[in-house]
């Protein structure tokens, strides 16, 4: 929008055409050079002259030719008294001069009739032009006045619909009309109804009237133009708007100012989201004022937090490992209590030689070397890997079973391995995929003893799908609740109670695999037990083991 503009005109209908606006005889040409324009009272002398000629022919034709019985009187004295002797013959001659002038006169008559036929046709050809000329003036006039109309209601929709109020006023400040919306804005029906008043006259509460019209005049005085002013005011229902106003001086063709054309957009709701946002801005500028320090605290707390799982891990592990060990021990200490029993009765009843201290003592140290071979197997199965390696993951598996073996039968439990044939080689750490093998067969274990199952079963098998080694993990202890199947890999989440589990080992195993070995693992709760599936990549047929080894 310019920074100036004319005034525009109110709206209103087209003017009808006044005699100004007429068609004019001249507009069709003048009447034909030939046709003789009569004078006016011509006709009525001529008519006159004729009756005189008339009277006077008339007399004298009965003078001439009156009765005999009249010849003698007065009149005919009068006569001869008054003309020659003649005067038979010079009334004759007048006579016929009265008839040549009657027959002059009425020559004459004749073609004034005549041209005022001409004249008349003349002025009805000319009358017929004129009224078709003023027939098609009348409808160009009409078009005109329709097509002005709409496009006065082509402009006042286009303005109604513009998302800003519009309003203008005159150089003293009255109102020439505005759009519908800044109408109804200010109470009113329709905008021609603001045409003729001021601000003083519309409904604005408090000193808003005041403020707006001198707003409008300080436009107008100054002759320049405001552009994007923010301003707050009370609307008519007493409530609170922001509006971005433009307010713009009008001048007429001289350049003087005669008015001011004003826009004004509702902006309260663009306003309130600043706000808000300035806000959010000052709040993220004091969190991040303290951002480093917060993210420290909560890299230290997660620290602590993953050396407590770490802990808690090894502590429950340590715990299954004394438990197993207590299992695998049982049997080498009851034979350890037995040749020590023999060798007492031995020596009792006299009956200890050397060659059977020998012997006993030999026994005895055979047990007590497969107990700390024991120690040992366990040691370096909880031992950390600090390297990748290729191993064979049957060969992992089958030593976690044997490292259960007696735990499993203390419980009448069958386990079964379906190794897969021919094996395929896994690059990773073997003893954290041992552990979390190791876990899911206790896990299997304890579910079974907890749901008495008189035959306990847990079957394990690996197969390859998709380029993936899949270690299954089957039982027959009832399943896992569907309610909390979802929840059974979060940390510090267990079914086995506070004093049997502490809810971080399958978590623990999640990250193993997942982490360090890019896999997954998966629970299914079956009709008679649960199956975990353990899922790692593979590098295809076992060539060896402990080759490719990387730190």
């Amino acid at each position: 929008m310019n920074d100036s503009q004319t005034l525009p005109r109110a709206a209103g209908p087209a003017p009808s055409p006044g005699p100004a606006d007429a068609p004019r005889p001249e507009d069709h040409g003048p009447l034909p050079a030939t046709t003789p324009i009569p004078r006016p009272g011509s006709g009525i002398r001529a008519s006159l002259a004729v009756l005189l000629v008339l009277a006077a022919g008339g007399v004298v034709f009965w003078f001439l030719f009156r009765p005999a019985a009249v010849r003698d009187s007065l009149f005919d004295r009068m006569i001869h008294r008054l003309l020659p002797e003649e005067g038979p013959l010079v009334l004759l001659m007048v006579g016929v001069a009265l008839i040549l002038i009657l027959a002059l006169h009425l020559f004459r008559l004749h073609h004034q009739l005549l041209a005022r036929d001409v004249l008349a046709n003349d002025l009805l050809r000319h009358r017929q032009e004129l009224d078709h000329a003023m027939r098609e003036r009348t409808r160009d006039l009409k078009q005109a006045n329709d097509s002005l109309a709409k496009s006065q209601a082509m402009l006042q929709l286009v303005m109604n619909h513009i998302p800003q109020r519009l309003y203008w006023k005159d150089r003293r400040s009255t109102y020439l009309g505005c759009d519908q919306s800044f109408a109804t804005d200010v109470g009113l029906a329709a905008p021609e109804n603001i045409v003729g008043r001021q601000d003083s006259d519309l409904p604005w509460p408090g000193d808003v009237a005041h403020q707006r019209q001198d707003r409008d005049r300080e436009v107008m005085d100054r002759n320049q133009p405001r552009l994007k002013t923010l301003e707050s005011h009370i609307d008519v229902h007493g409530q609170l708007r922001w509006l971005e106003v433009n307010r713009i001086p009008l001048h007429d063709e001289d350049g003087a100012v005669v008015g001011m054309l004003g826009t004004c957009e509702d902006i309260t709701s663009r306003k309130l989201t600043l706000d808000l946002l300035e806000k959010r801005r000052l709040e993220i500028e004091q969190l991040n004022a303290t951002l480093e320090e917060r993210v420290r605290q909560e890299v230290e707390k997660n620290r602590r937090m993953d050396l407590m799982l770490v802990q808690q891990s090894r502590l429950a592990a340590m715990g299954e490992m004394i438990g197993n060990i207590a299992h695998q021990w049982r049997q080498p200490i009851n034979s350890l209590n037995l040749i020590l029993a023999n060798l007492e009765s031995a020596h009792a009843y006299g009956e200890l030689t050397a060659e059977m201290m020998t012997d006993k003592v030999a026994a005895g140290q055979k047990i007590i070397m497969k107990m700390s071979s024991t120690i040992d197997d366990f040691r370096n199965f909880f031992k950390p890997d600090k390297r990748q390696t290729t191993f064979d993951p049957n060969q992992v598996i089958q030593e976690a079973l044997s490292l259960v073996e007696a735990s499993f039968k203390a419980h009448h439990i069958q386990a079964s391995f379906e190794p897969l044939d021919p094996p395929v080689a896994v690059f990773g750490f073997p003893n954290e995929f041992s552990q979390v093998v190791l876990l899911i067969l206790t896990n299997a274990k304890d579910a079974v003893a907890e749901h008495h199952t008189p035959k306990g079963r847990i079957q394990v098998k690996t197969v390859v799908e998709g380029g993936m080694l899949v270690t299954s993990v089957r039982d027959n202890g009832g399943g896992i609740p569907p309610e909390v199947i979802h929840r059974i890999f979060d940390p510090y989440f267990t079914t086995k109670g506070p004093q049997q589990g502490t809810g971080i080992g399958l978590y623990m195993a999640k990250m193993i695999i997942e982490n360090h070995m890019q896999g997954w693992i998966a629970a299914e709760s079956l009709e008679q037990g649960a199956e975990f599936r353990i899922a790692i990549p593979h590098h295809g047929p076992s060539v060896g083991t402990g080759e490719g080894e990387e730190e």
